[in-house]
């Protein structure tokens, strides 16, 4: 979906894209850059784990260290090397990265915008304010005095759910049944900040499309979409499997089991939801729960979904999001015209440890889980002897398994063959 035009002199374009040591892959973003634009990484070694990968960063393109600039700085640096567009592929450099292209007059979001992606709260009041149904949501910061923290409890309607008021993959989310578990879930994120000010939503808890265990998948989907110059195109919609307690991801798939009118549905509220943000560029993960009374915005993040998403969705439909997404942030048209039809579907399965698990103590099988008829890779992601917490959110999963398989039907029996497979002991 990329273009290979080139600027002046055939040269190819240059992406400026913010890294963080969390989001794409330094190595995918140069693959698919290939032959379409030159990268130049842009820095911040206050984020952590940014300072041990500069030497490979330097070896794939040019970078230009940011760190303890503001804005307008920033915007100097990264100018000498002339980039045509700008992307961040992480929710936690919108805000920064948006100041920056404003300064550069790049196309990116809006300040407003970046603070809506990332902030929940903000987020909610947008989509309220055009008419989209939001859960009740409270807005809290941790630690707080007794009688704010009463003033909360009055205020919250249960089941509800306390989270990050800006964080991803349910890092530190609780879902809670009424005020006695509400102080309780407060209490331990204030003990496991070690007293620092955390910024908190509570949100009612979304009713249940159907019991978690009814069905093989979960009963929410997310829209994979880019915005650009041609408007807003959803590219895939993506299927989950049952969440693991405290909302921890178990895995996905493309394209989802949605078939019409709930498909068109959930795409008609995608972009209702984004175009309420004032979204005008770049990727877009936007989850929808699938309730009783009909399809309600849980999230929109504005980056590319997480869990193998992008690859998941190139596998299934031979569309490189990454690839859209530098499309928009040159100003070119996108034109998905989507969701994509799909050959087959991709997958993605995360052996997520019990909430009870504190170590992992070993893991046998992966040779054989690799072997499975339809995978394509395995990976460990914790190595015996590691902590486990559960808090950690999704990515805290022991191993991931992703391939692709001829039918809804035969993922299942996939993922079942890899579970009967894989031998995992915990401490």
């Amino acid at each position: 979906m990329v273009s290979t035009d080139r600027g002046p002199g055939g040269a190819l374009p240059r992406l400026a894209v913010r890294y963080h040591p969390q989001a794409v892959a330094p190595l995918r973003v140069i693959a698919k850059g290939q032959g379409s634009w030159r990268t130049i990484w842009v820095v911040d070694r206050a984020v952590a784990g940014t300072d041990s990968s500069l030497q490979l960063l330097r070896r794939l393109g040019e970078v230009v260290d940011v760190t303890g600039k503001g804005p307008g700085d920033a915007a100097r640096a990264l100018a000498e090397l002339a980039p045509d567009g700008i992307v961040a592929l992480s929710d936690d450099q919108l805000e920064s990265t948006a100041l920056v292209a404003a300064e550069m007059g790049l196309p990116f979001h809006t300040a407003e915008t970046a603070l809506r992606l990332n902030d929940k709260s903000a987020q909610r009041a947008a989509l309220q304010a055009a008419g989209i149904p939001v859960p009740g949501n409270r807005a809290v910061r941790i630690p707080c005095g007794e009688s704010l923290l009463r003033d909360v409890l009055d205020s919250v309607r249960f089941p509800a759910v306390l989270k990050p008021q800006s964080g991803a993959a349910s890092r530190d989310t609780y879902r809670v049944a009424d005020s006695p578990a509400l102080r309780e879930a407060l209490h331990a994120v204030e003990e496991r900040s070690g007293g620092a000010d955390v910024d908190l939503v509570i949100e009612e808890y979304l009713p249940d499309g159907w019991p978690r265990r009814a069905r093989p998948v979960a009963d929410y989907v997310s829209v994979e979409s880019v915005a650009g110059v041609d408007g807003i195109c959803p590219v895939a919609v993506t299927g989950k499997l049952p969440l693991a307690e405290a909302f921890r991801e178990t895995g996905n798939f493309v394209p989802s089991t949605l078939q019409e009118p709930l498909l068109a549905q959930v795409l008609d509220l995608a972009e209702r939801a984004v175009r309420a943000l004032g979204v005008r560029v770049g990727g877009l993960h936007t989850e929808i729960k699938l309730t009783s009374a009909g399809p309600r915005v849980i999230e929109v993040n504005g980056r590319l979904g997480g869990g193998g998403i992008p690859v998941a969705v190139e596998r299934a439909t031979g569309c490189s999001l990454l690839r859209a997404v530098a499309d928009a942030a040159f100003g070119r048209p996108v034109s998905a015209g989507g969701p994509l039809p799909a050959e087959g579907v991709a997958f993605s399965f995360f052996v997520q440890p019990p909430t009870s698990a504190r170590a992992l103590a070993s893991v046998a099988g992966l040779t054989e889980a690799s072997q499975v008829t339809g995978v394509r890779d395995v990976t460990l992601n914790r190595r015996p002897g590691d902590l486990l917490d559960w808090r950690d959110g999704s990515q805290s999963y022991v191993v991931a398994v992703h391939g692709l398989a001829a039918s809804h039907d035969h993922v299942q029996d996939i993922i079942g063959r890899v579970r009967r497979t894989l031998r995992v002991v915990y401490a």
